[in-house]
């Protein structure tokens, strides 16, 4: 064995082991307010139109903000799993 080629594994090994998660905690903050603020307007239509409970859901299927909404809560699911928040 080389005495150079040990340096330059260890070295490897060293810069496998210090990666880090990326931060994400600004992003993280934004899309959060996001899915709140989504949430909550898909709440006011509900009670702004006085849909009786038992048909919410078929009204949220329907209302376009409960898609932003899954489409914010997903991708804080999927900025939790890739980053350091």
């Amino acid at each position: 064995m080389m005495p150079g080629s040990r340096c330059a594994e260890e070295r490897s090994q060293a810069r496998g082991r210090s990666r880090r998660r990326p931060d994400v905690s600004g992003y993280f903050t934004v899309v959060l307010v996001c899915a709140l603020a989504s949430g909550l307007l898909v709440g006011a239509d509900l009670i702004r139109l006085r849909v009786p409970l038992e048909r919410s859901l078929s009204f949220a299927l329907a209302d376009p903000m409960t898609y932003l909404f899954a489409a914010f809560t997903a991708l804080l699911a999927f900025l939790l799993v890739i980053g350091e928040v």
